[in-house]
C-alpha cells in the first residue's frame, strides 16, 4: 500500500481468452508510471502476440540435476536429515527440474522415516527404477536375450514397478550412457 509501485502478477496468463487480452492490452500499451504488470506462462506462444511484442520476456530454464542436488544438501544439512547422495539424486531426478517437489519429496521422505532417507525408500515413493536394474535389462538388450529381456521385465512388473516409468527411466538411462560414452563424463 505504501510503496511506489503497484505490481500485479497474472499467473497462468496463456489461459487468458483473446478478448481478455483486448480488454488489458490498453493498460499494456500505455501503463501508468506507477503501474508493473508480471505475466506468467509455460506456453509463450499461447499470449497473443500484440501482448509479447509490449512486453520484456525472460525465460527461466530448469534446474540442473547437481542444482537441484545441492539444494537438497543444504536442507538435509540445515533440518539434520540422514540422506545419502544417491537419494538426493533420486529424488532431483524424479522432481524433474521443479525445486519445490524436490523439497516436499524429501519432507516426506523425512517425515516417513525419522529422518533417516535411504535410497530404497525414496525408490518406494518416486517409483523409480534402480540403477541396477537399468543396467541388467540394458545387458539383455545388449546380448540380444530377447527372452530374458522379457522375462525381467514381467518381474519387475510383478513387483509393482510401474512399466510407463520404466520405459521413461530406461530412456533416461540410455541418454546418459551415450553422454559417458561420447563425452567421457
Amino acid at each position: 500500500v505504501e510503496g511506489r509501485y503497484k505490481i500485479y502478477i497474472v499467473d497462468e496468463a496463456h489461459q487468458l481468452t483473446t478478448p481478455a487480452w483486448q480488454a488489458l492490452l490498453k493498460l499494456i500499451e500505455e501503463p501508468p508510471p506507477h503501474l508493473v504488470s508480471i505475466f506468467c506462462t509455460t506456453e509463450l506462444k499461447s499470449v497473443l502476440q500484440t501482448v509479447r511484442s509490449r512486453c520484456q520476456t525472460f525465460a527461466f530454464l530448469r534446474p540442473r540435476l547437481q542444482e537441484l542436488v545441492s539444494v537438497l544438501r543444504r536442507v538435509t544439512e540445515g533440518e539434520g536429515i540422514d540422506a545419502p547422495d544417491a537419494a538426493l539424486a533420486l529424488i532431483a531426478r524424479g522432481a524433474r527440474g521443479s525445486f519445490r517437489d524436490a523439497v516436499s519429496t524429501l519432507d516426506q521422505l523425512a517425515a516417513a522415516t525419522e529422518g533417516k532417507v535411504s535410497v530404497q525408500d525414496v525408490l518406494q515413493l518416486v517409483g523409480a527404477v534402480e540403477e541396477e536394474s537399468l543396467f541388467r535389462l540394458c545387458d539383455t538388450i545388449i546380448d540380444r536375450d530377447t527372452a530374458g529381456t522379457l522375462v525381467f521385465v514381467e518381474e519387475l512388473a510383478e513387483q509393482g514397478q510401474d512399466l510407463g516409468r520404466l520405459v521413461t527411466d530406461l530412456l533416461e538411462h540410455l541418454r546418459q550412457l551415450l553422454l559417458v560414452q561420447h563425452l567421457g563424463h
